[in-house]
């Protein structure tokens, strides 16, 4: 067995120097994909409930309350993939007031007064405060879209 490994070892190592002579050293190797930054993205979220119910009670518009968590790799998804949406972007700039809540945080006593089970929960609610829909988990930008369209009161 010790045979057997350490063959594949030096098998290993000699396809890895083999690869690295192979390399033109003056070529640039191209660019990893990224899935994501996990940047946040360019909204602008409020970060007070008051103030964000106020600003929705003075322009007639709904809330969309992002409960978030800094270690949630999916909110970070969220953050850099579905809010960085130009579609996802407008429309959530014309048609609700975000807010992001951490609840870990300031969010932790509204998290628990509208039962989120875990980040990422948006939750839209009226200029009242009660609920009109719930996203709970990750959404690519179409789906998203769809479901919070959905959730929005006709113009």
């Amino acid at each position: 067995m010790k045979t057997i490994l350490r063959l594949a070892a030096l098998a290993l190592l000699a396809t890895l120097i083999l690869a690295n002579l192979s390399c033109n050293k003056n070529e640039t190797p191209p660019e990893p994909a990224a899935v994501s930054s996990h940047s946040p993205s360019a909204l602008t979220w409020e970060k007070d409930w008051d103030t964000a119910f106020q600003f929705a009670a003075d322009r007639d518009q709904p809330v969309l309350v992002n409960f978030y968590a800094d270690w949630c790799i999916w909110c970070k998804r969220l953050d850099s993939m579905t809010f960085a949406d130009p579609a996802v972007a407008t429309l959530l700039s014309t048609s609700v007031v975000g807010l992001r809540m951490k609840i870990d945080g300031r969010g932790g006593p509204y998290a628990k007064a509208y039962k989120v089970q875990a980040p990422p929960t948006l939750l839209l609610l009226d200029k009242d405060g009660r609920e009109l829909g719930r996203i709970p988990g990750f959404m690519p930008p179409e789906p998203f879209i769809e479901r919070l369209k959905n959730f929005l009161p006709a113009p």
